[in-house]
């Protein structure tokens, strides 16, 4: 066996990907600055080697041919108890797109729900994805930016108590066809490391999207605030439907208050986000933007003085442009942002005036911010770059691999 090739080469690159967010079907930027992060990284780990992109559906292996899903709910609809032997067939038979990359990477959101979601027999992808790299060795799997969506409740009272066997099993599976580990928050790493599997605990690689799009911060002082809301709370705790009257209400003194102090412009991550919130709220009277691009969307966060989200991507959007940003969460992805020592809030905890006080807070200490995150992705970089040379470098590919 060789070891990992330094000279210039093709590398097909798999990302396996969220469907639901792939166009035309919907569109979300959190997973695309995940997946352009990545894409960064490896940009300069392997600057000498031609990368070929390749997403790869991640929740039903079946759109990989049925891009829309209409084949796949027609077979539901009629056939209900043929989708499960047809989903294993169609598994397998794609397990070959799998097999032809060199490299794997995620890009698809957390892999650790709570409930029993994970296991393969309710998401078959992941029998899939162990079959496929159990099979083929050579293929790297660089499992980064690993998280968890649990209660944020659950997790206070301790990580152990979330995890069923299905969990555990799952866990142990991932681990053992994965290269690497890199978990994005503390909930992860305390499940990898309390059943004693090896991970690393580094910010989201999503903090490097700006630099894969070539985006710069703002020159001179921005002038508003981004803020983007949920009238659920969070799309996590209401649904992308839900609303709550009394956190609508609170939004709307909110933004009053903010309003009168600051420009304010009003960042909504999807279409629909801002029909449930024109609905719930009196937004009128401030710029409201819905990003058609993901360089729009880092452009925005990366130009405001300060940023109020309900979104963890949003978050991070800003602060790979060295932008500070509040942010309210209903689940374990809000320990995200403990690793770019920012403040965050459970959505149930967080009055009207505790938020403009931070708010206030943050554009009061907004360079200092600027330049402790700038130094943050520094020291951030030079991790992710120091693992993953150990894993590609040093690790052995098969003689079909540096062959085939």
């Amino acid at each position: 066996m060789n070891s990992y090739p330094r000279t210039g080469r093709l590398l097909k690159v798999g990302i396996l990907y969220t469907l639901d967010h792939i166009p035309p079907v919907s569109y979300n930027p959190g997973d695309d600055i995940v997946r352009d992060g990545q894409r960064f990284l490896l940009q300069q780990i392997l600057p000498a080697h031609e990368l070929r992109w390749q997403v790869l559906p991640r929740s039903k292996p079946a759109h990989w041919f049925d891009r829309r899903g209409r084949l796949w709910s027609w077979v539901k609809r009629r056939h209900p108890k043929a989708v499960w032997p047809l989903w294993s067939l169609v598994s397998a038979c794609n397990a070959n797109r799998l097999c032809e990359c060199d490299i794997l990477l995620n890009a698809s959101g957390p892999l650790l729900y709570f409930g029993n979601r994970y296991h393969s027999r309710y998401e078959p992808w992941s029998l899939l994805l162990v079959r496929a790299l159990r099979q083929a060795p050579r293929v790297r799997f660089l499992n980064l930016g690993l998280g968890t969506c649990f209660p944020v409740r659950g997790v206070l009272a301790g990580v152990g108590r979330l995890l069923t066997p299905l969990h555990r099993a799952f866990c142990r599976q991932m681990h053992a066809v994965s290269s690497v580990v890199v978990c994005r928050e503390r909930t992860a790493y305390q499940l990898f490391e309390g059943m004693h599997l090896s991970a690393y605990l580094l910010p989201c690689p999503s903090l490097f999207a700006a630099d894969y799009w070539k985006v710069s911060p703002a020159r001179g002082r921005p002038d508003y605030i981004a803020v983007n809301f949920h009238p659920a709370g969070t799309r996590t705790s209401g649904g992308r439907t839900g609303y709550d009257p009394v956190w609508a209400q609170a939004l709307q003194e909110i933004l009053n208050t903010l309003g009168r102090r600051y420009r304010l412009k009003l960042v909504f991550h999807e279409s629909l986000e801002m029909s449930l919130a024109t609905r719930c709220l009196d937004i009128g009277r401030w710029e409201v933007v819905v990003p058609s691009s993901l360089r729009e969307f880092l452009a925005i966060y990366g130009s405001s003085l300060v940023a109020f989200t309900a979104r963890v991507h949003g978050t991070y959007a800003a602060a790979s442009l060295g932008v500070p940003s509040l942010t309210i969460g209903s689940d374990s992805r809000l320990t995200m942002i403990d690793l770019l020592g920012l403040p965050h809030l459970f959505w149930r905890d967080a009055s009207p005036a505790r938020i403009v006080r931070i708010v206030d807070q943050l554009v009061a200490e907004a360079e200092g911010w600027r330049r402790r995150l700038q130094e943050l992705k520094e020291r951030t970089l030079y991790q992710y770059v120091t693992v993953l040379r150990r894993v590609l470098d040093i690790q052995c590919w098969r003689e079909s691999a540096l062959h085939g």
